[in-house]
This record gives structure tokens, C-alpha cells and sequence, in this order.
């Protein structure tokens, strides 16, 4: 009934020979081997651990995550900061229903994020959930870890830092609060039972935004609203399970409403403009 694990058990499996410390709790399992746990490094470990989707998580580093991948949807495993544990720890994070329609099932990347750095450390590339719907990998210290879906690569930054980028160069997503001067913000309002997350934070007049819509296990996606400062509703269009609208003029806010999962939306509940054609 602790979340403390005292060193004594350290202590304990390191004697002797073919030891193995297991834990597990809602969630998450953690795996030592007593042959690899360093005497000098033995201390009481914290096994508090927060594993949300991006959108929901509590970590000090969750904004800058989420901005850094853009719109590549994360799991946001937040460990205690135990720092370096008394031997590497196989870690297995149960992927229920939720995490699976969020980043899918294979072709998974861990990344250790360093955020004095502010960049993502890779700690296992190509995983697929196991039959059992866990995600297995190994870690040999505690801080912020993120699950995504295939790898992330960083943007080529510009061969002189001093030098300005030119004005058709793609920003840094290390800088993606810094649009340009022309653009509006995109604000989306929270909402119960659900979320949406904009690919931008603010876009010129013209440009396209992607909506996406992850609601909560046993909801569905009922409405979805975008609307100008005087309160005009922009024409919205679905496709793949995304919804995409062109930026007018001046700022827009992003409404949602998520019901129980019995219900079905009708054709209505995302309006389309024919006329407009493809994006």
C-alpha cells in the first residue's frame, strides 16, 4: 500500500544469484534482474508514475512536448525523479483501448525527453503492442518518457544560427509559438468527455487547419464547431477521420461536444460546402 520501494529490497534481490524484482500496479510493470543492480547505487525508489495522453498530462514538460511534436499525437509517461535507477528497469505500460486508437499499435519510438536540452532521446524504435496490449522497452533512469507513433525528426535548424531564415523556410517546432505576423489565433475551448487538438496554434487568412477529435473511452464525437470573432460558423470538412477548415480573416475558436458512444451523429453535425472543392 506504499509507493515507496525501500532499498532493503535492493538490497535483497542483489544477493545471491538469478534474483528477479518484480513490480506491478495499475498500469505499469517494472522488471529488475538482481545479477544487474549496482551495490553503490541501491536507494529507496519512488514508484509514482503518471501515464496520460499528451493533452492530459500534468508534466512541468508536457507544453513543450506537444509543441515540439506538432501535431504527432504522444503518450507522456512521467516517472518520479528517483534520477538513475539500481539497475535497468524493463518497464511494460498496459495500452488500453484509449492509448491504442491514439497512437496506434506498432511501428512505436520511446524517447527519453531532455529537457535541459530541449531535445528527445531515442530508447527504442519499430515496437509492436504485445498480445496482451503492453508496450515493452528499458530504461536505466526516471524522468519524462514519450510514446509516439514512428520516429521523430527534429527540423533541420539553418546552417548559420545567426543567421535569419529566409521567409518561405519552414520555423523550427521548437519556435512554433512565433507565426507569422499576419496570422489569428486558433483557440480551442475545452470540452468533457473529449478533446481536440489543432495542427497550429494561430494561421494567416487562406491557410488550412486539421482538426482532430479523441474522445474519451465510451464517447463519440457529437458536434464540432468552428467560429469567427462575430461569431460566424467557417465551414468545416471531414476526411480520414480528420476535419480540416480554411483560416479566414481574424481569430477563430474551435467548440466540440462529445456524447456517450451509443449515440450517432447525424450528417449534420459537421457542416460541408460542396462548392468549395477539395483542400
Amino acid at each position: 500500500n506504499s509507493a515507496t520501494l525501500p532499498k532493503e529490497v535492493f538490497q535483497a534481490a542483489a544477493q545471491g544469484s538469478g534474483k528477479e524484482l518484480y513490480l506491478k500496479s495499475d498500469g505499469i510493470e517494472w522488471k529488475f534482474q538482481g545479477d544487474e543492480i549496482d551495490p553503490a547505487n541501491i536507494k529507496d525508489i519512488d514508484l509514482t508514475t503518471s501515464i496520460e495522453m499528451d493533452h492530459s498530462s500534468n508534466s512541468e514538460n508536457a507544453d513543450d512536448i506537444t509543441n515540439a511534436l506538432e501535431d504527432k499525437n504522444s503518450i507522456i509517461i512521467s516517472f518520479p525523479k528517483n534520477g538513475q535507477l539500481p539497475a535497468p528497469a524493463t518497464i511494460r505500460i498496459k495500452m488500453d483501448h484509449t492509448f491504442r486508437e491514439y497512437v496506434g499499435t506498432e511501428n512505436l519510438y520511446v524517447y527519453y525527453y531532455d529537457n535541459t536540452n530541449q531535445k528527445f532521446v531515442e530508447v527504442a524504435a519499430n515496437l509492436t503492442i504485445t498480445p496482451d496490449s503492453y508496450l515493452e522497452f528499458t530504461i536505466t533512469h526516471n524522468s519524462d518518457f514519450v510514446i509516439t507513433k514512428g520516429a521523430y525528426n527534429k527540423p533541420t535548424q539553418p546552417e548559420n544560427p545567426d543567421q535569419p531564415q529566409q521567409p518561405n523556410s519552414t520555423p523550427s517546432r521548437y519556435n512554433d509559438d512565433e507565426e507569422d505576423r499576419d496570422s489569428a489565433s486558433i483557440t480551442v475551448k475545452n470540452s468533457p468527455n473529449g478533446v481536440v487538438k489543432a495542427n497550429r496554434k494561430a494561421a494567416s487568412k487562406g491557410q488550412t487547419v486539421t482538426l482532430t477529435s479523441v474522445p474519451n473511452s465510451g464517447y463519440v464525437l457529437k458536434s464540432l464547431t468552428v467560429t469567427t470573432k462575430n461569431g460566424k460558423e467557417v465551414t468545416l470538412r471531414q476526411e480520414n477521420g480528420k476535419y480540416t477548415f480554411k483560416m479566414p480573416e481574424g481569430k477563430v475558436t474551435v467548440s466540440a461536444e462529445f456524447t456517450a458512444s451509443s449515440y450517432t451523429p447525424p450528417a449534420s453535425s459537421v457542416k460541408e460546402n460542396p462548392s468549395m472543392g477539395a483542400f
